[in-house]
């Protein structure tokens, strides 16, 4: 009869081990996806709230404990008539950040190191696209 207990003691170790060992895979390999994820919707988020423009990202990985790496970004503006245009196009960014990218409020840059920039300016019948309007008042 003793040794009933024991075996149920140890099952139930064997299930909080196996369990624990479970969350700590999923933690490791879903964890940098949620928070490249969170990252570039951030980085959205703060160029859309001060542009009358679309931030486009392919990705961002998350380098603990300060860094960042965008790549293919691109600010997508509208013409004069509506249609969409890629006005600046950076195959990457890295960013160093100066506090910890968790909690509210934007992202503080301490340093950024763009590779690969390329800038279109349009010119229409009514001007320079993005000359004005682009940034929001």
């Amino acid at each position: 009869m003793s040794d009933e207990p024991k075996k149920k003691r140890a099952r139930w170790g064997r299930r909080v081990l196996i369990g624990t060992g479970a969350l700590v895979v999923v933690l490791v390999v879903a964890g940098p996806v949620v928070v490249d994820r969170i990252l570039a919707s951030t980085l959205k988020s703060m160029v859309e709230s001060q542009l009358n423009a679309d931030l486009q990202i392919a990705s961002v990985n998350y380098h603990p404990p300060y860094g960042v790496t965008v790549k293919d970004a691109a600010l997508i503006g509208k013409d004069d008539d509506g249609r969409s245009a890629a006005l600046f196009e950076i195959r990457s960014i890295d960013l160093k950040l100066a506090e910890l990218p968790f909690g509210k409020g934007p992202l503080v840059i301490k340093e950024l190191l763009i590779s690969e920039p390329t800038i279109r300016i349009i010119q229409t019948d009514k001007g320079v696209v993005g000359q004005t309007g682009l940034v929001k008042d």
